[in-house]
């Protein structure tokens, strides 16, 4: 096989794989039943209608974000720009939201695919090799499946971006990070001097990961700065001089990018965070901890034992990449239980050099066939995970799980909503149908988002509290005024909290089944 169409079938493959993760939308929306709607999303539907909210904004023209489950959202943020990009791409194109979202996810998950393809290149010169660790990354994942008896959730079955096919499953902003974060690897690697072309290349890549998914560039700090050092301290005498030149190159060109591209952006996020009041307040509150260790170690699985095993029997570490991958495993794996807020988000990357060594793990202990059939082994293993994560999801639809899909009542309610209601008004409604409301229309919610609800426990209790509460009509519309509540939406869920007496001193101005929405028009 050429080199050629070598990589003319990773394309197509990369498509097709890409492809693949669309499938269990359109199957969701097959066996959704009479009377439901699909909501889109098999995965984290919560983080899911708040991707929505974001394109909304950006559909009726806004670049800079509101929070829109926020009574008092404060001032436009220069935040999740690439979801208010994809909602002035939904106007312009008229493509619904959810279609350009999932169109958009297809799309990012088979450019990673095949930049993962070229990453490989550069570590695994053996084309047998090279395509083995190319299927793991594809479709592979853990072990944690093994453990669902045991009611343990490994990381490969609830952190979506630490496996690459999930990622791409998952949302579009996951695998368009890991592109950027391999692509400015790469160009570490492969820069022989520093030049304006790769500088000018790394700044605009930088400048697009900060933007999209700022955290990766504290990974891909690190990672890199490790690396350096150890080649500096360690490796000093037994690195050539062209060798140490390649690495100054390549590493200057991405730092000069860096430090033009991204620290711009992570100086501002750092800053808004500090001054504005509703930002700092759901900052506070967005705390994703890492789950125990040994959730990581099933959930990596055969991966991460292959890859242990590789640089246990390897003594020497001969070539820079060897050694970056080393570094890059070991301190991502430290990165992990860092005293940050964001730990378990920083998995974003760690699969692909885990990947790479659990195949020279493999090619260590076995040869000729037995390499191939040890190889289907290790790949069967790790894709029950990945089909577990799918399958659940299809499952709750065709369950009905009010998580996954809404009554085509719900649905009108909110369209009702989009049609007449006021921008930026604020409603009342319960948790879930606040996190759906955004999404359907620029508005506020008093709650709908447990992390993106600024002061969340007690807006949640406040919420509570007025749909449960016993007062007076009249004293129930006060406390409506004095949050400057415009509409309230009153439906089946909202009922399970309570029959408040102010319900019917508001002016109803729609109803679809079970779903009734109130204006207050109260002084």
């Amino acid at each position: 096989m050429s080199d050629r169409s070598e990589i003319v079938r990773a394309v197509i493959l990369s498509i097709l794989i890409a492809i693949l993760t669309l499938l269990p939308y359109l199957v969701a929306q097959q066996i959704t039943r009479p009377g439901d709607v699909f909501s889109g999303f098999l995965l984290n539907p919560i983080d899911g209608f708040s991707y929505l909210a974001k394109m909304r904004q950006g559909e009726q023209g806004g670049w800079l974000f509101e929070l829109p489950y926020a009574a008092e959202p404060g001032a436009g943020s220069f935040l999740f720009v690439f979801y208010l990009f994809l909602g002035h791409l939904s106007r312009v194109t008229n493509i619904s939201a959810i279609i350009l979202f999932h169109l958009v996810r297809v799309i990012a998950g088979a450019t990673l695919f095949i930049t993962v393809f070229f990453f490989l290149k550069m570590f695994l010169f053996e084309r047998v090799l090279r395509w083995m660790a190319y299927g793991l990354i594809l479709v592979g994942s853990g072990l944690g499946w093994i453990a669902i008896p045991f009611n343990i959730l490994a990381s490969d079955l609830a952190i979506p971006e630490s496996i690459p096919f999930l990622s791409a499953y998952a949302n579009p902003h996951f695998p368009i990070a890991a592109t950027l974060f391999l692509l400015l690897i790469m160009m570490t690697l492969s820069s022989k001097s520093i030049s304006l072309t790769r500088i000018g290349a790394a700044i605009f890549f930088s400048t697009l990961l900060a933007l999209i998914q700022p955290f990766v560039i504290l990974t891909l700090g690190v990672i890199l700065s490790g690396w350096v050092l150890w080649e500096a301290v360690f490796r000093s005498q037994a690195t050539s001089g062209n060798e140490r030149k390649r690495i100054s190159g390549g590493v200057l060109s991405t730092a000069l990018g860096l430090g033009i591209g991204a620290m711009p952006v992570l100086v501002y996020d750092v800053v808004l965070t500090l001054r504005h009041p509703a930002i700092a307040a759901w900052n506070a509150q967005n705390l994703t901890p890492s789950p125990p260790p040994v959730h990581y170690l099933l959930g990596f699985g055969s991966v991460f034992l292959l890859a242990v095993f590789a640089v246990a029997k390897r003594k020497t570490l001969p070539t820079k990449e060897d050694r970056l991958l080393i570094i890059w495993v070991l301190l991502q794996a430290l990165l992990l239980y860092a005293p940050l807020g964001l730990q378990r988000r920083l998995s974003l990357g760690l699969f692909f050099p885990l990947a790479v060594l659990a195949i020279r793990g493999l090619h260590g202990i076995f040869s000729g066939r037995r390499i191939r059939l040890a190889f289907m082994v290790v790949l069967a293993l790790s894709i029950p995970s990945n089909l577990i994560v799918v399958g659940s999801g299809l499952v709750g639809v065709q369950a009905e799980d009010g998580a996954l899909v809404l009554s085509e009542d719900e649905q009108k309610a909110y369209g009702w909503f989009y049609n007449y209601a006021a921008p930026d008004a604020l409603v009342l409604a319960g948790p879930v149908s606040g996190n759906r409301i955004p999404a359907y229309a620029k508005l506020r919610v008093m709650y709908g988002h447990p992390f993106e609800t600024p002061d969340a426990d007690v807006q949640l209790a406040l919420l509570e509290q007025l749909f449960s509460t016993q007062e007076s009509g009249s004293q129930g519309l006060k406390s409506l005024a004095a949050l400057k509540i415009d509409y309230v939406l009153y439906g089946p869920r909202e009922r399970e909290i309570g029959q408040p007496l102010w319900i019917d001193e508001l002016k109803l101005v729609s109803e679809n089944g079970e779903y009734f929405i109130y204006e207050n028009i109260s002084p």
